[in-house]
């Protein structure tokens, strides 16, 4: 998850990008939640998997954060689209996509932490 926040960081160095945009400080947002749930799975209960319900809500949670990444890419990528800059669109395009995918890590993780919960309940 964090070769891809760096990576995305790296694109925006390398193709010059100055600021970021709504839609990357909102991908950025939903995988720092994503990622303070995993804390609090591992955390708070897989430790000691007294608490495997508490594990399997933070890990539902993470799954509703991806499923809004993935809507939240697919309104940047429609909108980037519409402007008739194409290295613009290619550049902003990758570096969605690259934070995106952070998003979809988070949640294979929580479906390992979940994995691990339902067998010891």
């Amino acid at each position: 998850m964090l070769d891809y926040i760096d990576g995305a960081t790296r694109m925006m160095y390398l193709y010059g990008i100055p600021e970021t945009d709504h839609y990357i400080v909102e991908l950025s947002k939903l995988i720092l939640v994503s990622a303070e749930e995993l804390q609090f799975a591992v955390k708070g209960g897989i430790r000691d998997l007294k608490h495997p319900k508490g594990i399997e809500e933070r890990c539902i949670e993470i799954n509703r954060l991806e499923n809004l990444g993935d809507d939240l890419l697919g309104e940047a990528i429609q909108e980037i689209f519409q402007c008739d800059d194409a290295i613009r669109l290619i550049k902003y395009k990758d570096i969605y996509e690259k934070l995106e995918s952070a998003t979809d890590l988070c949640e294979n993780a929580a479906n390992v932490l979940s994995d691990i919960a339902i067998r010891h309940s």
